[in-house]
């Protein structure tokens, strides 16, 4: 089942990584409690589509707003503000 997981989120990302250019800055926000956390160096993943990356894992897991509702909102803020 882990695995099923691993591979769902690995298609996910390669839709996304398809539809991006890489011109533009990253926000790459993820739970630290999460499996995103768990399998994978999520900025690293991005640098290598990407030359602007910036983000952090928060603390919480899957649903960043509802778990982490200020710092998610924070950081947001930062990335936007530039």
């Amino acid at each position: 089942q882990a695995r099923l997981m691993e591979l769902g989120i690995e298609i996910a990302t390669a839709r996304m990584l398809l539809a991006f250019d890489g011109s533009r800055a990253v926000l790459a926000l993820w739970g630290a409690k999460g499996v995103m956390e768990a399998l994978f160096d999520v900025p690293a993943r991005w640098r290598e589509r990407a030359d602007d990356v910036r983000g952090r894992a928060l603390p919480c897991g899957h649903f960043l707003p509802e778990e982490a509702p200020e710092e998610t909102a924070a950081a947001l803020l930062e990335f936007l503000a530039g």
